[in-house]
């Protein structure tokens, strides 16, 4: 047994190396961390690759509602009268309007011939690589996608959607980048090969954050959202997202935008509850009132949607809400201010709106 003045001795000696020891670590000082290089911002270079087309966008336009109809054939001779516009120094242009024909028959649908898109395409390839021309190349692989996911070979579509972006990486043509990985993702999407899809929204919502550009973040979040919902993945935090980026840009449109895609998004997952809580977001914060369609800034189409989705969804969650009655009339009143085959598309919308048990009274 140690003695009590041992002890008293062991305690103070004990004390005293208690006390050099955190002299010595005082004395020491604190090890900073390395200093990290700032990221570097990116600048993108988009405008510097694009192309010459401000005298033929009309034509261009006149195509593209024409292949919308199912007229290829239309579609691709009003392309080929854009051709005959374009100046002699134009080749770059000449050989995108090539690349707009193969995309004309190569889609998937009636009349597709694959081809002839094939026939268009492959010429323009090869005078991308010989003129190392990387936006034209990446536009060719963008139709060279559709070819491929139509012939139900889809590794070898998404190789080619892979080539298109980093050919627009390797430009710095990084807004241009987004677009088309978006344009994949939702191209990938509606082919039912959602695990694709999921990354080509990824890799836009990637470079979407390294240039730090809110707008672009926004709607490749909302792309993405759209995507997990098919997918059945959690997309909640997607459309949270694109809903902080649009406060960020102080827009009012933008805002409702994200508010209608995501309580769409949620009553297609069944979700009617989700549908409501981002429904109720549009509501002006002082009167608690739901705008009306010049007030939302949105598209006609998009804000009848919205509001016949809230209106069903608000049935089905809060029967007896003052609400239902609110938004099935902003949506009949929109419908209302339609004309010819655009209120005819709504009828059976509108037939619905106007029947029990959505009306109360006696209006049929």
């Amino acid at each position: 047994m140690i003695s009590n003045r041992r002890a008293t001795d062991f305690g103070r000696s004990l004390a005293c190396l208690l006390l050099l020891t955190l002299a010595a670590c005082s004395s020491t000082p604190e090890q900073k961390p390395e200093p990290q290089p700032a990221p570097v911002k990116l600048v993108d270079r988009t405008d510097e690759s694009a192309y010459r087309l401000s005298a033929v966008t009309e034509k261009l336009d006149q195509a593209a509602a024409y292949e919308r109809r199912g007229q290829r054939a239309a579609a691709e001779a009003i392309i080929g009268a854009a051709q005959l516009m374009l100046e002699e120094d134009f080749a770059r242009e000449q050989q995108y309007l090539e690349v707009l024909k193969a995309g004309v028959w190569a889609r998937e649908g009636d009349g597709r011939d694959a081809a002839k898109a094939t026939g268009f395409l492959e010429p323009v390839e090869a005078w991308a690589i010989d003129a190392d021309d990387g936006r034209l190349y990446s536009d060719a692989m963008q139709v060279l996608v559709l070819l491929e996911l139509a012939e139900r070979r889809s590794a070898n579509a998404a190789s080619a959607g892979s080539r298109a972006l980093e050919a627009l990486e390797n430009l710095e043509a990084y807004v241009r980048f987004i677009e088309v990985a978006r344009e994949l993702a939702l191209v990938f999407a509606d082919a039912g090969h959602l695990p694709s899809a999921g990354t080509f929204a990824r890799r836009a919502l990637n470079m979407a954050r390294r240039l730090d550009d809110d707008l672009q973040l926004l709607q490749a979040s909302l792309d993405i959202g759209y995507v997990y919902m098919l997918s059945s993945v959690e997309f909640e935090g997607s459309y949270k997202r694109a809903y902080e980026a649009a406060y960020r840009l102080d827009s009012l449109g933008w805002r409702n935008v994200v508010i209608a895609q995501a309580a769409g998004a949620h009553y297609i997952a069944g979700d009617m509850s989700g549908c409501v809580r981002w429904g109720d977001r549009m509501r002006e914060r002082s009167m608690g009132a739901m705008p009306g369609i010049q007030d939302s800034q949105l598209w006609i189409d998009d804000y009848i949607t919205l509001m016949c989705q809230y209106t069903l969804a608000l049935i089905e969650t809060y029967p007896d809400s003052p609400r239902i009655e609110e938004t099935r009339q902003l949506a009949l009143a929109a419908i209302e201010t339609l004309e010819g085959d655009a209120r005819a598309d709504w009828s059976d919308v509108e037939e619905n709106l106007r029947a029990e048990p959505l009306n109360p009274g006696e209006e049929k």
